[in-house]
């Protein structure tokens, strides 16, 4: 950055400071080694275009502001699903299977889900014990059987999982973006996939999850995955673990205020149906297994 240009204004923008100066915008963020070492490893696997040019001082990294262009949000979206698919195209690798590490995101998750059979047993006893439900109350008891219905599908999809690892002997890692979102793709002249301090190393499914989990309610899922499936596809035991992790419920606890509660167990169920049907459609697109085919 030019030490003689002249800021006459700052505001803030998340993190990053906006810097009015007599030259225009610039965006300042505080420098860290681990960005550029990311910034240099990305340029040499061909994802230079998608990311901002930077100038470095020895405390901070300056970005040029950018303007963006008034484009809907689902044309964002799409946008942003190609991107991805070609950061995990272009930074897959592979890596000899980490047993213990599978041991232990099978312990995590498979706890997890008992824990919430558990909660929501509990949560169920507790109101079929009063004579009299509060509207929230009868909303849950309603749905029950979609939350069970969901915690043992993500409990056999983590099974199988977790038994189609144990045969291999290699697994694909990419370099997850870690905090996929429509803020983050800056559309101007140029497209810039930004924010990228949570990123890290590990199982593609990762970053699809984040994005659904924010997004279920603003996009058709359906589309944009098969977007991003269309060039980066995920093998069989990255969609039973996708399958296990996306269909794992929030936990509620029923609390005094009723409205609040109404609220949370609406949330819940919304999301357990937009995802039932999400599964729904992508296992209509999934070939049947030998061995299902002989049952049916």
């Amino acid at each position: 950055m030019n030490k003689d240009r002249k800021v006459t204004n700052y505001s803030y923008l998340g993190s990053a400071k906006i810097l009015e100066t007599e030259e225009g915008k610039v965006v300042l963020k505080k420098k860290t080694d681990e960005t550029s070492e990311l910034y240099s490893y990305l340029k040499t696997r061909g994802f230079h275009q998608y990311l901002e040019n930077k100038e470095l001082t020895d405390e901070y990294e300056i970005y040029p502001f950018i303007e963006e262009v008034n484009i809907p949000a689902e044309q964002k979206a799409i946008d942003l699903m190609y991107i991805l698919s070609m950061l995990h195209t272009k930074t897959t690798f592979y890596k000899e299977i980490d047993i213990d590490q599978d041991k232990e995101i099978y312990d995590r998750l498979h706890q997890k889900i008992i824990d919430l059979m558990r909660h929501y047993h509990d949560i169920q006893n507790q109101i079929e014990e009063k004579i009299y439900y509060s509207p929230s109350e009868y909303l849950l008891i309603r749905n029950i059987s979609s939350i069970y219905y969901a915690l043992d599908y993500s409990l056999k999809n983590l099974n199988d999982w977790y038994d189609e690892k144990s045969t291999k002997t290699k697994q694909r890692v990419v370099l997850l973006h870690n905090k996929i979102e429509t803020d983050h793709i800056l559309i101007s002249n140029d497209i810039h996939l930004i924010s990228w301090n949570h990123a890290k190393y590990d199982t593609p499914i990762y970053d699809f999850i984040n994005f659904y989990k924010k997004e279920y309610l603003n996009f058709e899922m359906n589309s944009l995955f098969s977007i991003y499936s269309s060039k980066y596809n995920y093998t069989s035991d990255e969609m039973y673990l996708f399958f296990a992790i996306l269909t794992i419920p929030d936990k509620i606890t029923i609390k005094k205020e009723h409205y609040q509660n109404t609220y949370e167990i609406i949330k819940l169920i919304k999301y357990i149906e937009i995802t039932n049907q999400f599964i729904l459609k992508e296992n209509q697109k999934r070939p049947v297994k030998e061995e299902q085919k002989l049952n049916e």
